[in-house]
């Protein structure tokens, strides 16, 4: 029998990337973002894979909306895997000078949207007895960055809620875990890709998603099995050196 996945924010960047590496292990998917033109394009190219997909357009900081697709995956047959991959950025604030409503809205996407996946897939994979959950952190849920005060915090907040969930219910049968992308090659941080490039040493370059969702994939595995709570950093060693 196919595993079924939900991977969020599936409508390009590391979410398509994701769905994809899971299609090609053979799991059917639910989809999810805003913009449906993306999600039509990874559902085509997902189904090469002779997997069934279908899709939500939805705002994943909207606890309704969230439920909906959950349950409605788990209706195929259970709900196996959930990368939750949906993020937005703002760039160049500084925190005094940063628009509160902006600074709500990427809490409410990255961190609450984060919660919220964790919380009705809890419920789901609870009822069954198993699943795995994958959140993405970014390099900024270790690290602060001028301009990206926000942002920084609402990354460091998954990487707790991550903790949290996995030591709760480990003993569930259900396993839940992080991945901690570089700078990647992706429309999110197209509007400053020149100082992606500059910071992405060691390895000199911004990853594909391809690589992050090999992360996601490892994570995903059955063998992966006593991998709780781990944080896995697929940044090309960036913060691991001054040079």
């Amino acid at each position: 029998m196919r595993r079924n996945a939900v991977v969020t924010g599936a409508g390009g960047g590391i979410g398509r990337a994701v769905a994809l590496r899971f299609a090609q292990e053979g799991m059917n998917l639910m989809l999810v973002d805003l913009k449906e033109e993306g999600l039509l394009e990874t559902i085509r190219m997902a189904e090469g894979f002779g997997i069934e997909a279908q899709y939500r357009v939805a705002d994943v900081s909207d606890e309704g909306a969230v439920k909906e697709y959950m349950e409605t995956a788990a209706s195929v047959s259970q709900l196996d895997v959930v990368a939750h991959c949906a993020a937005i950025i703002h760039a160049g604030s500084l925190i005094e000078e940063m628009d509160t409503a902006v600074c709500e809205k990427i809490f409410r996407v990255n961190l609450l949207g984060s919660f919220l996946a964790i919380k009705h897939s809890l419920i789901i994979m609870k009822r069954q007895g198993e699943g795995v959950i994958i959140c993405t952190g970014s390099t900024n849920s270790l690290l602060g960055c001028p301009g990206l005060g926000s942002y920084s915090a609402s990354k460091h907040g998954v990487m707790g809620l991550i903790k949290s969930a996995a030591g709760e219910n480990g003993y569930n049968g259900i396993r839940i875990c992080g991945v901690i992308p570089g700078n990647t090659d992706t429309e999110m941080i197209a509007e400053f890709r020149d100082t992606a490039d500059q910071v992405a040493k060691p390895m000199c370059r911004v990853a594909r998603p391809e690589e992050i969702a090999e992360s996601f994939a490892f994570l995903a595995k059955k063998e992966a099995s006593y991998t709780n709570g781990s944080i896995l950093v697929t940044n090309g060693g960036l913060g691991c050196c001054t040079m």
